[in-house]
């Protein structure tokens, strides 16, 4: 864990509290504990980036031979063990995932409810990400007529594969934001590396998570940059053409792998990104409506807060008066 982060008790209620969301009946049991005593000391959090879509980060150490029981809810489960080392068990198969230089990842595929098991050990130290993918989730947004096609027949198969370096260099940059209280604008760097780890990861694995439905088996090289984009926020102050440029495609062609990769428009997605990068603005820096609109893509301020409104709810200038820092003077929607 970093030397930065003052040590954090995390107890019985908070982990359930991580966890609900997630899992029934959670259960756990550790020799010596007293059920009051904090079990992990460290730092994890979970987040919703989407409906259905959730990300589980932590940076823990055992203080206890803990083994954690519960019932995991049906979908795709995705995690990457960054350092340290994870015990688990998805139903009756027992698995060992390891980090540091070869850093584990693995994909799990539930069409039902399943028993989860984690074994944890005294002194024992996890740095890893898990991303949750909910069956409605993978209708929704990957464009699967039935999403339990995709997960039928496959109830606890397991796929492999070494993330890249660009992902395992992000993933390790992505929790020196934990010691901050999240941003708008963390999250969604957050949201673009969760899709690239999971565009990488069904493009690497193959059979037998990797059908037709999901993605192609393999992913062309402009397809990874556009993903480090995505990830790394530069997305974020291109154009759609100057993007297609930068990656050596049409519009259109980009256009169209961006749909079958995420099942979201191009113009969605960046629209969507850029109106949550003016809002944190917004609310935190104090700038004026017309340089949150430019900064979201719009020459016009009436445009933009009818975009804005119909995104969060509330006009521009309501959203910098509700932390207390209001458009600048002399400034109108």
């Amino acid at each position: 864990m970093s030397s930065r982060q003052p040590a954090q008790q995390i107890d019985q209620q908070q982990l359930v509290h991580l966890s609900r969301v997630l899992t029934r009946h959670h259960v756990l049991r550790a020799r010596e504990w007293d059920h009051r005593s904090p079990l992990l000391q460290g730092r994890m959090r979970l987040h919703e980036l989407q409906p259905g879509l959730f990300l589980r980060l932590a940076d823990v150490r055992d203080l206890y031979d803990l083994i954690s029981e519960s019932e995991l809810n049906p979908g795709l489960k995705i995690a990457v063990l960054l350092r340290g080392r994870a015990e688990v068990a998805f139903g009756h198969r027992r698995l060992q995932l390891h980090g540091g230089g070869s850093p584990s990842a693995v994909m799990v595929a539930l069409d039902r409810a399943a028993p989860f098991r984690r074994w944890g050990h005294r002194c024992g130290y996890e740095r890893s990400l898990t991303m949750t993918l909910s069956p409605s989730w993978l209708q929704d947004r990957l464009g699967l007529a039935r999403a339990s096609q995709a997960l039928h027949n496959r109830h606890l198969d397991r796929a492999f594969w070494q993330p890249s370096p660009f992902i395992l260099s992000a993933l390790e940059q992505l929790f020196d934001g934990l010691e901050a209280q999240p941003t708008p604008a963390w999250r969604l760097q957050l949201e673009g590396l969760a899709l690239a780890l999971l565009g990488e990861a069904l493009a690497s694995i193959g059979s037998p998570l990797a059908s037709r439905h999901l993605a192609p088996v393999t992913r062309p090289s402009r397809l990874q940059r556009l993903w480090q984009l995505v990830a790394s926020g530069e997305v974020d102050a291109l154009t759609q053409r100057q993007l297609a440029e930068r990656l050596g495609m049409s519009v259109s062609q980009l256009q169209r792998r961006f749909h079958d990769e995420v099942g979201e428009s191009l113009g969605s997605y960046l629209r969507r990104r850029r109106l949550e990068s003016a809002r944190h603005a917004l609310m935190h820096e104090g700038i004026s409506v017309e340089e949150a609109a430019a900064r979201a893509g719009y020459t016009s301020a009436a445009n933009f807060a009818t975009a804005f409104k119909r995104a969060f709810g509330m006009t521009p200038s309501h959203c910098a008066k509700q932390r207390g820092g209001s458009a600048r003077p002399g400034h109108s929607e």
